[in-house]
């Protein structure tokens, strides 16, 4: 599966939304180990949010050799490989330790609801 990313987020892609949208396409072809490629052509801005919501949590399912063997980027930007690679490695960890992720759920609970 080839998926140019600008046409489902736009020159930009920073939102939680726009990361979802990617996710629910890609999921369920990496689960079948088929390959995705992400084409990044013309997108200017890439966040840590977007990335954490499209490829983070994959890792909740996917084993990250599958995502390594299956998912590929081209066209990124430098600044946009270096976020991808610190979102993979961080929901690597996450998702492989469960008293850090329960930790970091926590924290972010109590955050919640003290807001």
């Amino acid at each position: 599966m080839n998926i140019k990313v600008i046409t489902l987020t736009g020159e930009h892609c920073i939102s939680v939304d726009d990361g979802q949208k990617i996710f629910d396409l890609v999921h369920p072809v990496l689960e079948k180990g088929e390959d995705v490629t992400l084409d990044f052509t013309d997108i200017h801005i890439c966040a840590s949010p977007f990335f954490n919501t499209a490829i983070g949590q994959l890792l909740k399912d996917i084993p990250i050799e599958q995502l390594q063997g299956h998912l590929k980027f081209v066209n990124l930007s430098p600044y946009g490989n270096q976020v991808a690679k610190k979102v993979i490695s961080n929901a690597k960890e996450y998702y492989s330790n469960p008293s850090l992720q329960k930790a970091i759920d926590d924290t972010l609970l109590g955050i919640a609801e003290s807001a």
